[in-house]
């Protein structure tokens, strides 16, 4: 079967993960061709042409990926030949630690006074140790009180994620249909909205009080079971192929969508979700995958 191999690299690192990646492929008696090089201002991206059964396919995933993103500050990909080369679809981003360098929750009650007892649950939840709703629903109780005045504050000193800004305003100006699918509330999710101009957003809707957070919110929770129907349903909406739809998070809660996602992505994320993502991008920024998706 044909596939593409990403070998994505900063360029300081370019010419040792380079000849790494391609002393593995002729120790292990692979087809190759190299067939296109890109770059952007921080990354060299080396496209290479595989023809290798399904077993060999395991071998590299296994034995180069793993070593390669350990041991570089590079990362790799394995797609089937041009998967996106000329098509388009739906993406569909986490929010927190994803396309931001916080955990909303987490930074609103520090601005409480509970930041270390919010913090801890929160890990735990996102390496899929609690439950996610029932882990929300104590956190945000915490909240109780807050003034709304830190929701303004926090909006304004949201850090994005290195190459966020680049792959989505490139991907807003492409064919490609964009959410923000979060666990965290609609009072950012909604600004990145209006920022960057995401074709949709699905977050939970916090409940106010007349100066001050109750520690409540109103509607469903958005968990990991409403990620994954939303990317379905939305897709659907937009009479894309599934096949062509793509999730990107770090957390436990985002393993649904990214199994059920043409293609998903674990971003910088938690054991548990590398080990069961079929991609990973674990050293590169954002703007990785400006390359794998042909923007």
């Amino acid at each position: 079967m044909k596939y593409d191999f990403f070998l994505i690299t900063p360029f300081n690192d370019s010419a040792s993960s380079k000849s790494a990646v391609e002393y593995f492929f002729q120790s292990r008696e692979m087809d190759f061709t190299l067939a296109e090089e890109k770059n952007n201002d921080i990354y060299n991206c080396f496209i290479y042409h595989l023809e290798l059964e399904d077993e060999k396919i395991k071998i590299l995933q296994e034995q180069l990926l793993t070593k390669l993103q350990e041991n570089s500050k590079s990362d790799g990909v394995i797609l089937p030949r041009d998967y996106f080369k000329n098509q388009s679809g739906f993406i569909a981003f986490d929010m927190d630690s994803t396309l931001i360098e916080c955990e909303c929750i987490d930074e609103l009650a520090v601005k409480a006074g509970v930041g270390d007892e919010v913090k801890k649950v929160t890990a735990a939840a996102m390496r899929g140790e609690l439950d996610f709703s029932e882990s929300f629903v104590k956190r945000l109780s915490l909240l109780d009180g807050l003034k709304l005045s830190a929701l303004d504050e926090l909006k304004d000193e949201l850090p994005l994620m290195a190459g966020m800004e680049s792959l989505v305003t490139k991907l807003v100006a492409s064919p490609w249909k964009t959410a923000v699918f979060s666990g965290g509330f609609t009072y950012f999710a909604d600004s990145l909205q209006e920022r960057f101009g995401f074709d949709y957003v699905r977050a939970n809707v916090l409940e106010c009080g007349p100066e001050a957070l109750t520690g409540k919110h109103i509607g469903g929770i958005v968990d990991s079971q409403v990620k994954k129907e939303s990317l379905l349903e939305l897709a659907a909406k937009e009479n894309i192929d599934p096949a062509f739809t793509v999730a990107v998070g770090d957390g436990a809660n985002d393993l649904p969508m990214i199994h059920t996602s043409g293609q998903g992505f674990a971003f910088h994320a938690k054991p548990i979700v590398c080990a069961e993502a079929p991609n990973a991008v674990k050293n590169c920024d954002l703007s990785a995958l400006e390359f794998i998706l042909n923007l």
